[in-house]
């Protein structure tokens, strides 16, 4: 059986003191990376979960749940697990498919542009969230997370065997 001496315990202390920063680094990176992917996801659900509740034609108290501007926004405000994303940064707009120009935000939408929405036309759904690291020995920075999505609202569709 072979003995430790002091020195090569001695020695095992130095290059463990000497690696400890950079592991440390190397595991607060990981959980900041892991966190910001799952801040992008939550926005992403967020803006998902948003859209699907505002393409229904269905009423909710007399309102369509696409004209639920409310709604819309606290079905959003229910996915931000992780995210601290706020009600302004939520846009709603309606459009009739890519390319074809947006609608005024739908809170300062008029009576006469709900007109122009109907079956066929889209909601999409932008959330905007700032993400900034917890600890900042990581060079990752602050930035914006942006998630946009959109679909078809649905509504009557007359078929005729």
């Amino acid at each position: 059986m072979m003995k430790t001496s002091r020195k090569s315990f001695g020695q095992g202390a130095v290059e463990f003191a000497l690696i400890l920063p950079i592991l440390v680094i190397f595991l607060v990176g990981i959980m900041e990376v892991g966190r910001l992917i799952f801040i992008y996801v939550s926005v992403m659900n967020a803006t998902r979960e948003a859209s699907r509740f505002g393409q229904v034609t269905a009423e909710i108290a007399g309102v369509a749940q696409y004209q639920n501007c409310a709604g819309i926004k606290n079905r959003a405000l229910a996915f931000r697990f992780l995210a601290e994303f706020e009600e302004d940064d939520i846009s709603i707009v309606y459009d009739q498919g890519p390319g074809t120009s947006p609608s005024p935000e739908c809170e300062s939408m008029s009576s006469g542009n709900w007109d122009d929405i109907m079956t066929g036309s889209r909601i999409v759904v932008s959330i905007d969230e700032q993400y900034s690291p917890v600890i900042p020995i990581i060079p990752l920075g602050s930035f914006t997370i942006t998630s946009t999505n959109a679909r078809t609202i649905l509504g009557a569709i007359n078929y005729t065997p």
